[in-house]
């Protein structure tokens, strides 16, 4: 897969989880990714919505993808889905790794 791909998959994705989770959060009084809110100055504590005050909480997710490969072929670094990746040798064939990582926060209003 391209790192082009990727990042728009897991773009797409992320927006679908938090489509998927607003009408739950509705249905208990609160609130997920909130639009047209304003903040008060610098404090990021809490925001405005039509002149009602809210107190966020930053929900930060952190996710880790692996890719596991062994091949008979030579060993190197290099680069997968955007990740480094390292080579070694086990016997005669190599066995190659790839991690990479997604960091974001979306704010929510908890019920």
């Amino acid at each position: 897969m391209e790192l082009k791909q990727f990042i728009s998959n897991t773009l797409a994705e992320i927006a679908e989880g938090v489509n998927n989770a607003k009408p739950i959060y509705d249905s208990m009084g609160g609130i997920v990714n909130p639009r047209d809110f304003t903040y008060p100055s610098k404090d990021l504590s809490h925001f405005y919505i039509q002149d009602k005050r809210y107190f966020p909480s930053y929900i930060e997710f952190e996710v880790a993808l692996t890719q596991d490969k062994s091949s008979k072929s030579s060993g190197g670094i290099g680069v997968l889905l955007g990740s480094i990746s390292a080579g070694g040798k086990t016997g005669t064939e190599e066995a190659m790794t790839a991690l990479t990582k997604i960091k974001f926060t979306i704010p929510v209003v908890l019920p």
